[in-house]
């Protein structure tokens, strides 16, 4: 009698492979979300004036007198 192999389609594999690694992504995304607290702290950064494009800001207008 001949041995017939049962094997996992090529297909099915595939999916089964990629969902195995959508949820260990998953679950390292949930671990880091919940588990690690980030450390906070005042960072300040100094920005030379000679790096900073200043923005023209228009005049003030003058109030017109109502014509009534």
């Amino acid at each position: 009698m001949a041995q017939h192999k049962r094997y996992m389609p090529t297909l099915t594999r595939l999916v089964v492979f990629l969902a195995l690694i959508a949820a260990l992504i998953y679950g390292a995304m949930y671990a880091l979300a919940n588990f690690i607290k980030p450390d906070q702290h005042e960072i300040a950064v100094e920005i030379p004036a000679s790096s900073l494009h200043p923005v023209p800001i228009a005049p003030a207008v003058p109030d017109q007198p109502s014509r009534e």
